[in-house]
């Protein structure tokens, strides 16, 4: 979207002419607000999700943080996201998402889900790698979405883990990924720690146990063993950082409540049982 403002020129004040004729606000708003800036159009974007129940038609947290910033009206934020007129901001919205959608293959070919875009760049960086303007500067070719945006440091990615092993790593399907994210104990579901803990035992017995490992590779689709090898440097290079680090005294005595790699493993620290969702 901030390309295709790049290429025909239709910025915050195309859109926000739309909505509002308070000219002298449309100006306050756009000073501050660029739509070739992807931190600006976040702020945008963000608007058009998380509707709550007493505003249903005009989203929740996002929409109210974005009128309290620029000033605009409920009506003024309605307009401005009016998919029924074809040059608004929400029609750009949605005609992207549907130019995503096709793209990746999604279920609806109107709009992705979180869950299918995450699925297929976690396991195959298919996303990043074979994007949807690929000769855009805010997309380059990539196997992690951290060259799109330093927020996303370090990589996220299994397949840019594996291939930092093995360049000619194999992918893992979509369908793979939603089975390794299942919780399910019968099925082998890796959110299931007792089957998490089960493949990691399996994997690092002096020998593979293949024995134990077979049902992996039949009901996740994968070869588990790979797929556990690549896993060590997923969390060695994601969760801890690297193999080695260094820590003043103090971190070593009292950081570790608030530590990176307490946030990562469980979005809170294990101070006082605050362990959230270990």
């Amino acid at each position: 979207m901030a390309q295709n403002v790049t290429s025909t020129g239709n910025n915050c004040a195309y859109y926000l002419n739309q909505a509002t004729t308070n000219q002298t606000l449309e100006g306050e708003i756009c000073a501050q607000y660029d739509f070739t800036n992807l931190t600006s159009l976040q702020t945008f974007m963000n608007a058009t999700w998380f509707r709550n129940q007493t505003t249903p038609n005009y989203g929740g947290y996002y929409t109210d943080a974005l009128m309290s910033s620029t000033g605009l009206t409920q009506t003024e934020i309605a307009t401005l996201f009016d998919t029924a007129v074809p040059t608004s901001f929400g029609s750009l919205v949605l005609d992207y998402a549907g130019l995503v959608s096709v793209k990746y293959g999604c279920l609806d070919s109107l709009n992705c889900t979180s869950d299918e875009l995450a699925r297929l760049q976690w396991g195959s960086s298919a996303v990043t790698l074979n994007p949807l303007d690929g000769t855009s500067t805010y997309t380059p070719p990539s196997n992690t979405a951290s060259d799109w945006s330093s927020n996303l440091n370090p990589p996220t990615e299994y397949f840019y883990w594996a291939q930092s092993v093995n360049p000619s790593a194999t992918a893992l399907s979509v369908a793979s990924v939603a089975k390794i994210q299942s919780d399910s104990l019968s099925s082998y579901g890796l959110l299931n720690l007792y089957n998490s803990m089960k493949l990691a035992c399996a994997y690092f017995s002096n020998e593979y146990n293949v024995t134990t490992l077979e049902p992996f590779n039949l009901y996740l689709g994968i070869d588990s063993a790979t797929f556990a090898a690549n896993m060590v440097y997923f969390v060695e290079g994601w969760m801890m950082e690297g193999s080695w680090a260094t820590y003043s005294n103090h971190k070593l005595f009292f950081g570790w409540t608030t530590s990176d790699i307490a946030e990562k493993a469980n979005g809170g620290d294990f101070w006082q049982g605050a362990d959230f969702n270990v």
